[in-house]
């Protein structure tokens, strides 16, 4: 308790922000009966199509595997390795584990008459979801954040001292010193890992889960691939940050179904992503000792 009086000061404003941002999205209609009404038809995906992404995946983490072994690359904290060497793994990863999963949806979208369209690959009006993108993070940031406050709240009152970075790419980049690896880590956060998420979880997961929900129910669906979204980062993050992630992806789902195109939400996710890079390294240069 004492802990969390000393910290409360730092957390109540982020969760007045956070509630005074739903609470602009609740008098704008966000979340109004029949938001989706209007939406884009989608491209049916069935268990097969989902099926073969994560076999895809799988396969890739295999041939990750063999790469790292065969090159000796680091993997964890404490294998040998040069800052380019430890920045490249993470960016590899990318490429083999989620990359293939683009490429077979923007396939299997040109199967079907529009169904580049309806998967929202190829903007409709790229101006207006831009915009919308751009628009989102200025409620997506204190959401995020003031759910992440109530989660360091919750951390502080059992006792336990919540992590100044919560990501393990992000604890990367900050402690990283070296300025090539900096950028490898910079693309592969702010850049990479937007694109190839949205792919993932909005154009293939979002997608599977309207086809069997039904267009009725898009809500449904966003819920189903935000618990999915929030899941996959047990590992690279502390639980502290998986409710906002979850939050952050409700955001993201809501954007697809609203404006059936993926690019407010990379737009979106990358600028999430980078204004997190942004303040991990503010908060270093406070930290760090004065010269």
């Amino acid at each position: 308790m004492d802990a969390l009086v000393e910290k409360w000061p730092m957390i109540w404003p982020f969760i007045a922000a956070g509630v005074a941002a739903v609470g602009v999205l609740l008098a704008c209609g966000c979340f109004r009966r029949g938001v989706f009404d209007q939406s884009q038809a989608r491209l049916e995906l069935t268990l097969f199509d989902v099926a073969i992404g994560f076999c895809l995946m799988f396969m890739g983490i295999i041939a990750l595997g063999t790469v790292v072994q065969q090159f000796n690359l680091p993997v964890t904290a404490t294998d040998p390795g040069t800052p380019v060497e430890r920045a490249f793994v993470p960016l590899l990863s990318q490429l083999l584990t989620q990359f293939p999963i683009v490429v077979f949806l923007i396939w299997r979208g040109f199967q079907t008459p529009d169904g580049v369209a309806q998967l929202g690959i190829l903007p409709r009006r790229p101006g207006r979801e831009l915009l919308a993108g751009f628009l989102a993070i200025f409620a997506a940031l204190p959401i995020v954040f003031g759910i992440n406050a109530v989660a360091m709240a919750v951390s502080l009152l059992w006792g336990e001292k919540p992590p100044e970075i919560a990501h393990d790419l992000l604890k990367q980049l900050i402690e990283n010193k070296d300025a090539i690896a900096g950028l490898m880590l910079i693309g592969s956060a702010v850049l990479l890992a937007p694109l190839f998420e949205e792919f993932i979880f909005r154009g293939l997961l979002q997608t599977f889960f309207v086809s069997i929900t039904g267009s009725a129910s898009r809500w449904l669906a966003i819920l189903a691939t935000s618990f999915v979204f929030a899941l996959i980062h047990i590992k690279a993050a502390n639980w502290q940050v998986l409710p906002g992630l979850f939050c952050l992806s409700l955001m993201l789902g809501w954007l697809y179904e609203k404006h059936g195109s993926l690019l407010p939400c990379v737009v979106l996710h990358a600028l999430f992503n980078a204004a997190n890079v942004a303040l991990g390294f503010a908060q270093l240069k406070q930290d760090a000792p004065a010269q």
